[in-house]
């Protein structure tokens, strides 16, 4: 494992950025689907979408939720919508 992979993985625990960028091909395919419905979330919401989605973390934060699992975008993203 690379040092930068390690180093990402201890400071943030999944395994890519927060931008969807993968550290390796096979977290990339594994993340592909998830990134395309934030495409789709983007072209539905346009200019909205990014402080939408930091508002829908920040009510979860707010409601003692997980801000990034409980965020509407990304429940969505992962299915659980």
């Amino acid at each position: 494992m690379s040092a930068l992979r390690r180093l990402v993985r201890h400071a943030w625990p999944l395994p890519w950025t927060t931008v969807g960028l993968a550290l390796d091909h096979d977290t990339l395919a594994a993340l592909r689907a998830h990134e395309r419905i934030h495409v789709q979330q983007y072209e539905r919401w346009g200019p909205l979408f990014v402080p939408a989605y930091l508002g829908s973390s920040l009510l979860q934060w707010l409601r003692g939720q997980d801000p990034y699992r409980s965020n509407w975008f990304e429940r969505e993203a992962f299915g659980d919508a």
